[in-house]
């Protein structure tokens, strides 16, 4: 796989960080050839394992979205996820709605964190349980910094999450 095709898989740019579209122009995937999701499925185990070696307990973006059997649980707090209350796509950032519908500013929304995700779903990887921090299993708390307010904030609680982790 070409080096800056990794590169997007696994942290959403091209290897200088430039925009992805660049990966286009260089011919990866070519407009014939196999789609990102084919790219991502077919060296999954691969891209996980060099993910891992620096953010044990986390998944790429990719991961999340072609592969993730559900999102992150919410524990607590309000909010619900903008596509079940508006018409809209799903959009999520680390198993995250990316943004939310009916928040109190005062009961801000708070997720399992993602290594609790893929422990409670058996996911982990051999070894990876080991080098994860005991910090990197407490709750992800949604912080009022990270909520941006959307068009209808006023009128619907309505929120872009823009995380600062």
């Amino acid at each position: 796989m070409p080096f800056e095709l990794q590169q997007y898989l696994l942290y959403g740019a091209d290897a200088e960080g430039a925009n992805p579209y660049l990966i286009f122009y260089k011919g990866y995937p070519d407009m014939e050839g196999p789609s990102f999701e084919t790219w991502f499925k077919a060296n999954e185990d691969h891209l996980l394992s060099e993910y891992t070696k620096e953010l044990p307990g986390r998944r790429p973006w990719s991961w999340w979205k072609w592969t993730a059997p559900e999102l992150r649980r919410k524990l607590s707090g309000t909010g619900i996820p903008e596509w079940e209350d508006l018409n809209v796509s799903e959009r999520h950032m680390d198993g995250i709605p990316g943004c939310f519908c009916k928040i109190d500013l005062n009961d801000l929304p708070v997720y399992e964190s993602c290594a609790s995700h893929l422990k409670r779903l058996g996911l982990l990887l051999p070894g990876e349980e080991k080098k994860i921090k005991p910090e990197d299993f407490k709750p992800r708390a949604i912080l009022e910094s990270e909520l941006k307010p959307g068009i209808f904030a006023k009128e619907w609680g309505h929120y872009i999450f823009t995380p600062i982790e």
